[in-house]
């Protein structure tokens, strides 16, 4: 269920252009080996049925890896198809695709890998130009603390601070001594009840890009432009979208099973402050881990107001200072991202969100030198175009998830 993601990035530090593509997840339909399943029925011994369950395993086993290699294949050549294709995204890789694809890295690109935890077999990863990036830092991120309860699943994030190269005037390739870009790339947690578990998770997400973009020992400190995709999960303007948008949410209360937008169901339990997020995980209700929190008061030389331990935690609302903006508009009717092929509907789960320069509350530009504006999108299909098409997957597109792409202008101090 691999997904993709690039960058592209200008010569120019003063006005650099951007482009950014978000291709979601492929997934997989694996045939049924009919003729191992009339054997199967047809033999009256166990050990007979056995022997034929683990030959059926051990073929779809075979099939389900050949065809992950095809449609892997086929999301690359696609991504590269552009020749200013310099970062590519990648969520649902198996680490064997990211290990025999050495046309990607001859093709100029490194990559960084994240597996899931848990004995899982996938992950996320991520692939950048080589000529146009330098990567900084590389954070594998998992979402997971033993003994909460709302961090006990295997889903992981990859965060990656690269610093893009520029043209000098002696025309010779530079590296900017200020600017970067941290790219963040993850996948939530599916289940459609469980917003209290999105929420965690995306509490976890933020305090990683916190500290992995933070600038400034300052209790909210400004951070490089930041550009966050991968399938969420959550709907458009459900609790979790507001959340990432507007940088506060009052969650004590709410009913965990309608968080995400994906169902309404007042039954249920509501989310509970004083057995959500216990202060031993170490991420405050500002979606910042208090070790990095006071690591910044003790660097810094100014006097700021700076919260004690017991402000920090089971305040029933949480905040975040990372300016987020999605790219696309998700106000469009009937836009979708990804196709739920036992309901024949779409769904809309999919996202980029970036820092913007250009919003219109104002608070980025007063924290922000330097962020990334807005240009155009590709258009998403409506649920009929699609439907007309058969759904997802089909001929023409073999992921029940469709791409996502954006442009952007960086603007930097270099």
């Amino acid at each position: 269920m691999p997904g993709s993601a690039k960058v592209f990035l200008g010569e120019n530090f003063g006005n650099c252009w951007v482009r950014f593509l978000l291709q979601a997840r492929y997934h997989s339909w694996c045939p049924v080996n009919s003729w191992a399943l009339n054997q199967k029925n047809s033999s009256n011994n166990s050990q007979s049925r056995k022997k034929t369950c683990c030959s059926s395993l051990q073929y779809l086993e075979s099939w389900y890896q050949c065809k992950w290699m095809t449609r892997f294949c086929k999301l690359v050549m696609v991504s590269l198809a552009h020749p200013f294709s310099q970062l590519l995204h990648h969520q649902y890789l198996l680490k064997c695709m990211c290990v025999k694809a050495n046309f990607v890295y001859c093709s100029g690109y490194k990559a960084e890998y994240k597996q899931r935890s848990r004995g899982r077999t996938d992950g996320c990863a991520t692939f950048y130009k080589q000529k146009k990036f330098s990567c900084y830092n590389s954070v594998p991120v998992d979402f997971f603390e033993d003994g909460c309860l709302v961090l006990d699943r295997p889903n992981v994030a990859l965060l990656l601070l690269l610093e893009p190269f520029g043209n000098g005037r002696d025309g010779r390739q530079t590296q900017s001594s200020s600017t970067c870009i941290c790219v963040a790339n993850t996948h939530l947690l599916y289940n459609p009840g469980r917003g209290d578990v999105k929420l965690a998770q995306l509490m976890y997400l933020f305090a990683a890009i916190d500290e992995v973009a933070g600038m400034s020992a300052e209790p909210r400190p400004k951070h490089h432009p930041i550009i966050l995709c991968g399938d969420l999960n959550l709907q458009p303007f459900s609790e979790l979208y507001n959340f990432i948008i507007d940088g506060s949410l009052h969650f004590e209360g709410l009913p965990i099973k309608e968080m995400s937008g994906q169902q309404y169901d007042c039954g249920g339990r509501s989310l509970n402050s004083q057995y959500f997020l216990p202060p031993s995980v170490d991420i405050t209700d500002f979606c910042q881990f208090f070790q990095v929190v006071e690591h910044r008061r003790n660097a810094s030389r100014r006097s700021h107001q700076w919260r004690c331990y017991k402000e920090s935690f089971c305040s029933g609302t949480a905040h975040h200072a990372l300016d987020l903006a999605s790219a696309y508009d998700n106000t469009r009717p009937q836009a979708l991202t990804s196709w739920i092929g036992n309901e024949s509907c779409g769904a809309l789960v999919d996202y980029i969100f970036y820092s913007a320069l250009d919003r219109s509350d104002g608070l980025a530009s007063r924290r922000m030198v330097e962020g990334l504006t807005l240009s155009h999108v590709l258009e998403l299909p409506t649920q009929e175009h699609v439907r007309q098409n058969g759904g997802l997957p089909n001929n023409r597109e073999s992921s029940d998830h469709l791409m996502l792409m954006a442009w952007f202008i960086l603007s930097t101090t270099g």
